[in-house]
C-alpha cells in the first residue's frame, strides 16, 4: 500500500509540473473572496420554507434582512437559511426588550450575522442606539449590530446639520463594525445630483475607521422612482463597487405593501409572485459574484470622474500614484484607482445610463496592464488602445505595482 500511495504522489506531482505558469509580470487576479449580497426585506415569516430561501439564493442573495414578527419565527427562519447558504440580520420586538436573553438564543447559529437595530435614525436616536449596540455585542461578540444611515437629501432636521458630521457623529457614538447608508439617485427627473458626494462621504469615513461600506441598490418602484432596469441596478451597483462598498444592498426584495408610496414590482411582489425585477437583480448579481475576488480585496486609492458636468462633490480624474492615463472620447465615466494586497486596478465606469463611453487607455512604458473585466479571459492592454462601455457598465484593468515607472 505504501508504494502505491508514493507511486500516486509521483504522478500527481507530476501533473503539477506540467500544468501552465504565470509568467513573469502576468497579471493573474485573486480567485477567492466575496462582495456580500444582501436582500433587504427577505422572505417574511408567512413564508418561511426551504423553497422560499433557495429562491432567493439563486437570485446571488448571500444574506437577508427581515423583521420577523417574534424570536420563534427569526429562529425558524435562521434554521431554513442555513440550510441553503444564507446570513441573516433579524430584527423583531425582543431584541430592544430582552436584547441578552435574544442574543443567548440565536448566537452561534451558523445562519446569523447580525441584529438589526433601526434604519435611518436621527441624532437623538444615538444615545438609544449605542446603548443597545453595547449590551448585543457584549452578549455576542460575533455578531453584528446593524444600523442604517440617512442619505445626503433627509432634511437638516432630520440629520442635525450637516451630512459629515451626522456620519461622523454616528460613528464616534454608536459601536457598529460596519458604516451602512442608503441613497436612491434615479427618479423620474433623472439622476439626483448629490449621488457622488453621498458615496464619496461615507466611504471617506468608513476608510477612516477601518470599517466595510454597505451601500444600497434601488430595486422596487415607488414615488419618485421608476421601475429599476437592468442600466440602473447595474449603475448603483457598480459605482458602489467603485468607491470601496463591501457589501451590495437590494431595497427591496420582497415588495412592501403600496401604502402611500405606491410600491410595486420588486424581485418578488407582495403576494410571492416574480416578477421581471427577479431576473434582472439575479443576472447582476452574477456579475457581482464573478467581480467579487477583485473588489473583495480592493480598496479605493484615488477616485475622479471624467466628462462635463462633473458630478457635485467630486473632482477630475487625474492619474497619480501608478494609475494610468485615460483620455475620454465620448460619454463621462467614474474611476476608481483601486489598490489590493498584489495587484492596483483601475475602474472606469460609464456613469450615463443611456449612451456608451468611449475612451482610449495609455497603459504608460513599461507597465503591464491587464483587462479583467471578463473573468477568466485576460486582455493585455496596450498603450493608444480604446474601449467602448455600454450604459452603467464597467471596465477593470489591472496590473502590479511593481511594473510602474
Amino acid at each position: 500500500m505504501a508504494g502505491w500511495l508514493k507511486c500516486l504522489a509521483a504522478v500527481a506531482a507530476a501533473c503539477l509540473l506540467s500544468l501552465p505558469r504565470p509568467s513573469p509580470g502576468q497579471v493573474v487576479p485573486p480567485t477567492t473572496g466575496r462582495i456580500a449580497i444582501l436582500a433587504w426585506r427577505g422572505p417574511p415569516a408567512a413564508h418561511t420554507s426551504p423553497e422560499r430561501y433557495r429562491q432567493l439564493a439563486e437570485a446571488g442573495f448571500t444574506h437577508a434582512l427581515t423583521p420577523f414578527p417574534s424570536a420563534d419565527a427569526a429562529a425558524a427562519a435562521l434554521d431554513v437559511a442555513a440550510a441553503n447558504d444564507v446570513r441573516l440580520v433579524i430584527g423583531c420586538p425582543e431584541l430592544a426588550a430582552e436584547p441578552e436573553r435574544t442574543a443567548a438564543r440565536v448566537r452561534g447559529h451558523a445562519a446569523l450575522a447580525g441584529y438589526d437595530l433601526g434604519d435611518e435614525p436621527s441624532p437623538a436616536e444615538f444615545p438609544a442606539l449605542a446603548s443597545l449596540a453595547r449590551r448585543l455585542s457584549a452578549a455576542d461578540p460575533d455578531a453584528l449590530c446593524y444600523v442604517n444611515l440617512l442619505p445626503t437629501y433627509a432634511s437638516p432636521g432630520q440629520l442635525g446639520g450637516g451630512y459629515e458630521r451626522y456620519v461622523g457623529r454616528f460613528l464616534d457614538e454608536v459601536p457598529v463594525t460596519m458604516l451602512s447608508f442608503d441613497h436612491y439617485p434615479i427618479t423620474t427627473d433623472g439622476i439626483r445630483g448629490d449621488y457622488f458626494e453621498n458615496l464619496d462621504i461615507a466611504s471617506q469615513a468608513a476608510a477612516s475607521r477601518g470599517l466595510p461600506l454597505w451601500a444600497f441598490v434601488l430595486s422596487v418602484a415607488h414615488r419618485p422612482y421608476v421601475l429599476p432596469t437592468a442600466e440602473h441596478v447595474r449603475f448603483q451597483a457598480f459605482c458602489n463597487l467603485a468607491y470601496g462598498a463591501k457589501c451590495i444592498q437590494y431595497f427591496s426584495y420582497w415588495t412592501p405593501f403600496p401604502g402611500q408610496w405606491d410600491f410595486h414590482e420588486g424581485p418578488i411582489e407582495t403576494d410571492g409572485t416574480v416578477t421581471p425585477t427577479y431576473a434582472v437583480v439575479q443576472s447582476v448579481n452574477r456579475r457581482i459574484a464573478e467581480l467579487g475576488p477583485i473588489f473583495a480585496e480592493a480598496a479605493p486609492l484615488r477616485i475622479g470622474h471624467l466628462g462635463d458636468p462633473l458630478p457635485r462633490g467630486t473632482s477630475p480624474y487625474a492619474p497619480r500614484d501608478g494609475g494610468p492615463t485615460i483620455r475620454l472620447v465620448a460619454g463621462r465615466v467614474l474611476v476608481s484607482h483601486m489598490r489590493g494586497p498584489d495587484l492596483d486596478y483601475c475602474v472606469v465606469v460609464n456613469r450615463d445610463l443611456e449612451q456608451s463611453a468611449r475612451l482610449v487607455f495609455g497603459a504608460g512604458a513599461g507597465r503591464d496592464h491587464t483587462d479583467l473585466t471578463t473573468p477568466g479571459v485576460p486582455k493585455p492592454a496596450s498603450t493608444g488602445s480604446g474601449c467602448d462601455i455600454p450604459p452603467a457598465d464597467l471596465r477593470i484593468w489591472g496590473w502590479h505595482r511593481d511594473s510602474a515607472d
